[in-house]
């Protein structure tokens, strides 16, 4: 749930301008709350596109590791949104399926992948992942209890 009011669609579309996204973009609800700040969300989009679309890094194993993230730290909203993406490089239902389950199996991240993918991979796996908790870790409930007395 939303904690400040969505931008308006004028605000959305002139976030859209500075931003040099497609025009055709799907508006995120994070694209409605960077659309308060227009110069810092359209910096912020410029930076979050230039990720997705402008490095070495394979999109199937980029899409992997930020859907097993979104699950591990249970952020729906980003499950969504890169679910979506994750389909249009071409990550398989079964590969989807076993992340929204919390599965890693052996095979997941499997594919013929160039050695920095794998260095990639080796990384996430023994430094990054072990330190993402849970929803139901201390961290995150201190949070779910700080943002619903919120409201």
């Amino acid at each position: 749930m939303a904690r400040l009011c969505y931008a308006t669609e004028a605000q959305l579309r002139e976030l859209i301008r500075q931003s040099g996204l497609p025009q055709n973009a799907p508006p995120a609800n994070a694209f409605r709350m960077f659309a308060h700040a227009p110069a810092g969300g359209a910096a912020t989009l410029r930076l979050v596109f230039a990720l997705l679309t402008e490095t070495d890094l394979d999109p199937k194993l980029r899409e992997l590791v930020i859907l097993q993230a979104a699950q591990r730290c249970d952020c729906r909203d980003a499950w969504v949104q890169h679910v979506a993406i994750a389909r249009g490089v071409g990550v398989e239902e079964a590969q989807i399926a076993a992340l929204e389950c919390g599965e890693t199996p052996p095979t997941l991240f499997d594919e013929r992948v160039s050695k920095a993918s794998c260095s990639l991979m080796r990384f996430w796996r023994t430094a990054v992942l072990p330190t993402i908790h849970s929803p139901s870790c201390e961290i995150c409930s201190r949070r779910a209890k700080l943002l619903s007395s919120c409201c």
